[in-house]
């Protein structure tokens, strides 16, 4: 049927009855029309041949959009594509399916890749467990959202709601999590083309590094109060070692030599991915020869064949019962009890360094060498000339400082 469309006779059109469509055509352009589904939705739409092939273009709702306008974007729609080398049904076909591929799935698709780098040991559980947390919870409400499509305006708006809700550490957290996830995508056969998080700002500029020095007393009280068991060994051995938590939680016998009194940090599990071996002091050997050997097992810690977890309950614990014993000394000697600032177990790590130079004489870069710190290895020619372990200086640090733990923590012999 075909018609001049005016405002006049379009808004005179109506649905015949019995159909379910129908398209009315303008006599003024060819190929434009006016089209009418059941239900009153009512569209422009633009025909015309390209290669012999007839092409339907829907351009825009007719209630939004006035008869003579939609002409002139009907022609310029129509030249286009008649001219352009581009199929607008396959662009058409491009666009649905961009708008499928979700963020929710891409997420999906990411933490699927990074599991199996966990299963080779080329991440740390903890760090998947992070990550899977900012991108399926914290980012959730961005899931159904086409990963094409995502603006950064929108990023930005949940990041600051991240940041409202749950703190501006956890949001940088989150945004970081986010941009290497589009960062693997654009390197993962092309499946994003750009990552949206570079255009948005952190919701934190600068982040306050951690200044935590554990105090003498506190030191001895978080020794005496560690308690028995898998935990209260891995918190003495984090003091006595300086090293990071999850080293000592997957401590194994194949990486102590009991002969030489060393624990050799394997290239696997260290954090920078470089093998340390750490003299071990008289109460560290101490602590690990009090360790029951479990047949059959190379871990220390944990249960079956996992290595330690269930740490935040523990140090929950282990809190509540420094806190306990403040408590009790203050009701006996009629004082206030003193509150525990808060601290974490990486503050034993810091405070260890922090002894070394301070009270004990150990050279910086030795005690980073200790910490197995990439500032305290040797670089440029250093590192293909100087062929040193620093093993006797490391030796010397650690047990000067196990003995500083010890003048804390043993009874002492008045005598």
């Amino acid at each position: 049927m075909k018609l001049h469309l005016t405002k006049t006779t379009v808004a005179g059109l109506a649905l015949p009855e019995g159909k379910s469509e129908v398209t009315f055509f303008d006599t003024k352009l060819p190929g434009f029309g006016l089209r009418i589904r059941a239900g009153g939705k009512r569209s422009w739409i633009a025909l015309y041949r390209r290669d012999g092939r007839l092409v339907k273009l829907t351009l825009a709702n007719a209630d939004a959009l006035a008869p003579e306008p939609a002409r002139e974007f009907a022609r310029r729609e129509i030249a286009k594509g008649i001219a352009s080398d581009i199929d607008p049904r396959q662009e058409k076909k491009k666009r649905r399916r961009l708008a499928s591929e979700t963020l929710g799935g891409l997420v999906d698709a990411y933490l699927t890749a990074l599991q199996e780098k966990v299963e080779r040991g080329e991440r740390r559980q903890r760090y998947f467990t992070e990550i899977d947390r900012h991108l399926r919870i914290h980012c959730k409400p961005l899931h159904s959202t086409s990963y094409h499509l995502l603006e950064p305006s929108e990023i930005s708006a949940r990041l600051k709601r991240i940041r409202d809700e749950v703190g501006a550490v956890t949001a940088n957290r989150v945004r970081s999590s986010l941009s290497s996830m589009f960062a693997w995508a654009m390197k993962n056969d092309g499946l994003a083309k750009h990552n949206p998080v570079l255009h948005t700002a952190p919701p934190l500029e600068e982040e306050a590094s951690r200044e935590r020095v554990l105090t003498d007393r506190e030191i001895a009280e978080i020794w005496q109060h560690s308690g028995p068991g898998d935990y209260g060994a891995i918190v003495r051995l984090l003091l006595l070692f300086g090293a990071r938590r999850d080293e000592v939680g997957g401590m194994c016998w194949s990486e102590i030599d009991s002969e030489a009194g060393v624990w050799t940090i394997p290239a696997a599990r260290a954090k920078n991915k470089v093998a340390c071996a750490l003299p071990a002091s008289r109460l560290a050997l101490g602590e690990i020869e009090a360790v029951t050997r479990r047949d059959g097992r190379d871990l220390l810690f944990g249960a079956r064949e996992r290595a330690f977890s269930g740490w935040s309950k523990a140090k929950a614990e282990l809190d509540q019962r420094i806190i306990d014993a403040r408590q009790k000394a203050a009701e006996q000697a009629g004082g206030v009890t003193r509150p525990l600032n808060p601290w974490r177990l990486h503050d034993l790590r810091r405070t260890m360094s922090t002894v070394m130079n301070e009270h004990l004489d150990v050279l910086p870069h030795i005690a980073d060498v200790c910490l197995n710190h990439v500032t305290g290895r040797k670089k440029g020619s250093s590192a293909v000339y100087n062929r040193a372990d620093y093993m006797r200086q490391k030796r010397e640090a650690l047990a000067a400082w196990g003995e500083y733990v010890a003048k804390l923590v043993e009874p002492r012999n008045e005598d």
